[in-house]
């Protein structure tokens, strides 16, 4: 039986379960840091801040109702990610 890749890998030493993954979209921000999934960007316009994620095969940005492709959002710099900002730290 073929094993998992979860289960292939080995971080030796350490617990696993304290990290969380993170996908390169490919893409860089405004000042050409990369962009991760789960990264947020800021609209130096209007603050306000957009989640990336992976959605039906792209990446893309979401802010409130509205979803954007990542490629239309580049020109705004990274704010934060999912990781370091709390839900009260969100400006949705």
């Amino acid at each position: 039986m073929k094993s998992s890749i979860t289960e292939r890998i080995s971080f030796q030493g350490l617990e696993t379960n304290r990290f969380e993954l993170e996908q390169y979209t490919g893409l860089k921000d405004v000042n050409g840091v990369e962009i991760y999934e789960g990264d947020i960007l800021e609209d130096q316009d209007d603050h306000t801040h957009w989640l990336v994620y992976f959605s039906e095969g792209a990446f893309v940005g979401s802010c409130t109702d509205i979803e954007e492709s990542l490629g239309d959002l580049t020109g705004m710099p990274i704010f934060s990610n999912v990781h370091e900002t709390t839900e009260e730290g969100h400006n949705d």
